[in-house]
């Protein structure tokens, strides 16, 4: 078990590498590059980074010294993340994800073909709209084009930001990530790009001072 972990942190730094690469491209092309492909890419990395805790237990001292070099280059990966969404924040939280959603499915059912942006938007809200949450998430709709809707950007960022928290507590009372789709069963109404927002707001205002991660829980 400790072997795997200490894999898990390496694979996560050359993961979130990957996700600075592709960000750059979009900064590049000033967003040209934001597109179902890259999408599809973040899904893949934030279903993975956030499937399981990184620590379960301590590793064998045989292990300590690598495991505190893996750790190192995580949390590197992760904090140049962090900067670099904060940095372009406003291109990110800019893209327009359900065009993207959208012009997929015109694309791909050519039944469709000569419909509005509107139009089609008032036609699939059988499937965004009307069906429980918990269904929608496990739709085959949700798995081909409901996804494109989820601000991804943002999401890895969050992850980072917890992941850093834990290795600066040392793995202390680390819990399982939360991920957008659980919370989204239980706090429908306010986004997290939202509720990040609000707690710049109120923080050391209307309550005690706290991060956003303890305002989050």
């Amino acid at each position: 078990m400790a072997l795997e972990k200490q894999h898990l942190l390496i694979v996560f730094s050359g993961m979130l590498d990957d996700v600075i690469a592709q960000w750059t491209k979009e900064v590049n092309t000033n967003g040209k590059e934001f597109n179902f492909d890259s999408q599809d890419c973040f899904r893949s990395i934030y279903e993975e980074i956030t499937k399981e805790k990184l620590v379960e237990e301590y590793p064998p001292e045989d292990f300590l010294e690598a495991r505190k070099e893996h750790i190192a280059f995580l949390l590197e990966s992760a904090t140049d993340v962090i900067e670099f969404y904060q940095k372009h924040k406003e291109l990110f939280s800019g893209y327009d994800r359900e065009k993207l959603m959208i012009d997929t499915y015109r694309k791909r059912n050519l039944v469709y073909k000569d419909y509005s942006d509107n139009d089609l938007k008032i036609e699939l809200y059988k499937y965004t709209e009307l069906l429980p949450k918990d269904i929608y998430y496990e739709s085959p709709f949700y798995r081909d084009y409901g996804f494109l809707l989820l601000d991804y950007h943002f999401q890895i960022y969050m992850w980072c930001r917890q992941t850093i928290t834990t290795i600066k507590n040392n793995f202390k009372d680390e819990r399982q990530y939360q991920t957008v789709l659980q919370t989204e069963s239980y706090a429908p109404y306010f986004t997290l790009t939202q509720i990040e927002e609000l707690h710049k707001f109120i923080d050391g205002r209307q309550f005690l001072e706290m991060s956003v991660m303890e305002f989050l829980g």
